[in-house]
């Protein structure tokens, strides 16, 4: 998602300001990321941060206590019983005077916080002390300083248990039950806690201590400084989790009010984080949909996005019957960037759909992987620029990275899958003219509400020329023989009643296909490939060991494609931002098979890269489960990626190009 196509709800003016901003940020971002120690508390001698605020009364031991991480994007919480014997519950280690570790314990019916201290070197501050409680005490993480929190939680985002001893890079809370009185059915073991908590999350449509919008606010502050960013990133950060939250607030309103109106609001805020993120999509989209929310519905484009869990994700993605409509991205499409009779809009288990996917596979999906490259690059001219790749390529020279950027790797991406899909090789002036499309055709991805005059006209110019290159292919010709089938007559019925010609239909919904989700998707598997490697020099060795295991757990990490769009058959109601919500039958209901791919109870250490990891089959990277994927298994993944063999082969034959002259680490 370029910052151009994110800007399109705002005025040229404001667009113009906030690209100007998120610029400069860009630029100075290196520079801005010295860690920052949190205001909201105060530091003591140890070099930690804590916070109390006093309660009306003593905590009674009887009550218990919750503990939990604040703070952070990742929050989780647990209620303790409190006893006469000290239960260690955080720990603080690393550089500085004093390393120290907090205990809970009841003396006199009463909950206390006392912290033992070891400092070396000073004598005089080692023992114990008592802190006393109030309605919440903290203690949170500071610069070279490392906080442990040592009793198991409950993550609120995925529900599954946090093992103790885990590292916390906000603060630890301990608060009493009346500070969290809307957590009262949350009591017993573990597993009893869980389901409480998942039930209050249901019912509040977002975290289980929401209570009011200040409440849902307030979570946006849990993305600032007081994590471990930087005081700039902290309150860049803040203030967009907390513009996003408002603009969530509002639009659950309106769909409780029965209006599902489109939105690029969801879409700007992304396109910012996304830019703040290095174009690593995942990391900026995780912060909207699964941690904003708590892993809760949310309003999405002009309908709701789906709880971002994996069983969720899997279960919508294999779903045989799975409905469409003509949406993208949760919006309504529109005929500039992809025609009506597209697979994409047929709803799976049709006639339609599953013919189309027949024939693509018996013209030239099957088998397009087969045979290897041959080509060494030195016939292509990453050149083939367009004034914004140039520009983009001008303003990153500048700031340092210097690395081909997305547009520029389509140079080499294009040619080799169009190559394949219909059997013709592009010349130079067609790739030039082609190659476009991964700059303008990639903001197809917000449907109709980019159709406007300029970019109608740029895109529709764009599909011509793709479709001029098809047309007298080898490709084509066999797409011909194949529409005279029998066992494709559905399909042949469909293209007939469109108002352009039947040929040229066929040809343009396959070669739309190609563009959209083959080379775009593939440009940037590619792209982070060659990233990965050149930050991270043990890739390198991994990429070579196993190019195919590697690509795999790459998008696993940072999918190329975010989410599907499926639609509603039967009306349901749901809570979202507090807010009742009655989703009637054919509304749009996003699936997000990049935030499955980050499950914890799927991929356990889900940020860490892992390419040996057993499961690998539950990869929903091509939208549908990998192990099926893999064996074009129509009955596991009906809406699988066809072009899944050729996008890896050519991420690989060209990322292990832009990366020769990187040695193994």
């Amino acid at each position: 998602m370029s910052i151009l196509g994110s800007c399109c709800c705002f005025s040229k003016w404001s667009c113009a300001v906030l690209m100007g901003i998120v610029s400069v940020l860009i630029a100075v971002r290196p520079l801005l990321l010295r860690p920052y120690t949190p205001t909201h508390c105060k530091t003591d001698h140890a070099g930690a941060c804590k916070h109390e605020e006093r309660a009306a009364a003593p905590v009674s031991c009887a009550g218990g206590v919750f503990v939990g991480r604040t703070w952070q994007p990742e929050i989780s919480l647990a209620h303790l019983s409190v006893s006469p014997l000290e239960v260690a519950f955080a720990r603080l280690t690393g550089e500085g005077l004093c390393e120290v570790e907090y205990f809970l314990v009841c003396i006199g019916g009463t909950v206390e916080v006392k912290e033992a201290r070891h400092c070396p070197g000073h004598p005089e501050l080692d023992g114990k002390g008592s802190l006393g409680l109030g309605a919440t005490w903290e203690v949170c993480a500071a610069p070279k300083k490392e906080l442990r929190l040592i009793v198991t939680t409950i993550d609120v985002v995925f529900d599954l248990e946090i093992p103790s001893d885990s590292i916390v890079s906000g603060c630890v809370q301990v608060s009493s039950p009346g500070a969290l009185s809307v957590l009262s059915a949350v009591r017993g073991t573990l597993s009893e806690q869980r389901d409480a908590l998942v039930a209050r999350k249901h019912e509040v449509g977002g975290c289980p201590t929401w209570k009011d919008r200040a409440d849902i606010l307030r979570r946006g502050g849990d993305f600032g400084p007081a994590n471990g960013n930087s005081l700039v990133v902290g309150v860049c950060m803040k203030w967009f989790m907390t513009q996003y939250q408002k603009f969530a607030i509002y639009q659950a309103k309106a769909r409780a009010a029965g209006k599902f109106e489109a939105s690029l609001g969801f879409l700007a805020i992304f396109g910012v984080l996304n830019q703040w993120a290095n174009d690593r999509h995942t990391d900026a989209f995780i912060l909207l949909t699964a941690l904003a929310t708590c892993g809760e519905t949310l309003p999405f484009g002009s309908g709701m996005m789906a709880q971002p869990q994996h069983a969720t994700a899997a279960r919508i993605a294999g779903d045989l019957h799975q409905r469409r409509e003509y949406f993208m991205g949760g919006f309504v499409g529109t005929d500039m960037c992809f025609d009506k009779s597209l697979s994409l809009f047929h709803s799976s288990g049709s006639p339609e759909h599953t013919q189309m996917r027949q024939m693509w596979d018996e013209v030239t999906m099957k088998t397009m992987h087969v045979e290897d490259f041959a080509t060494d690059f030195s016939d292509m001219d990453p050149s083939n620029s367009n004034w914004l790749t140039q520009a983009s390529r001008t303003a990153k020279d500048m700031v340092g990275r210097g690395l081909p950027n997305q547009e520029e790797i389509a140079n080499f991406v294009l040619p080799l899958i169009l190559g394949r899909i219909w059997d013709k090789k592009p010349t130079k002036e067609e790739a030039q003219a082609m190659v476009q499309y991964k700059t303008w055709g990639a903001l197809c991805i917000m449907g109709g509400l980019i159709d406007n005059p300029p970019l109608r006209w740029k895109i529709l110019s764009i599909r011509k020329s793709l479709l001029e290159f098809a047309r007298d292919s080898p490709g084509a010709k066999k797409m011909a023989v194949a529409l005279e089938k029998l066992e494709y007559s559905a399909v042949k019925s469909l293209y007939e009643a469109q108002p352009r010609p039947m040929m040229d239909t066929a040809l343009q919904n396959l070669m739309d296909a190609s563009m959209f989700a083959g080379v775009v998707g593939t440009t940037d598997m590619t792209t982070k490939c060659m990233e990965y490697q050149y930050e991270f020099p043990s890739h390198v060795g991994m990429f070579r060991k196993s190019p195919t295991l590697y690509l795999w757990e790459m998008m696993r990490l940072q999918s190329a494609v975010m989410a599907g769009t499926s639609i509603t058959r039967e009306p349901y109601v749901v809570k979202s931002y507090l807010e009742e919500v009655q989703v009637p039958a054919g509304t749009p209901l996003g699936y997000l098979n990049a935030i499955g791919n980050r499950d914890p109870k799927v991929f356990p250490e889900p940020e860490k890269f892992d390419m040996d990891r057993p499961n690998w089959g539950q990869n929903l990277a091509w939208n549908g489960e990998l192990q099926f994927v893999v064996e074009r298994n129509y009955t596991g993944a009906p809406r699988h990626c066809p072009g899944h063999d050729l996008s890896i082969k050519v991420a690989e034959h060209v990322c292990r190009y832009l990366t020769r002259s990187l040695a193994p680490a």
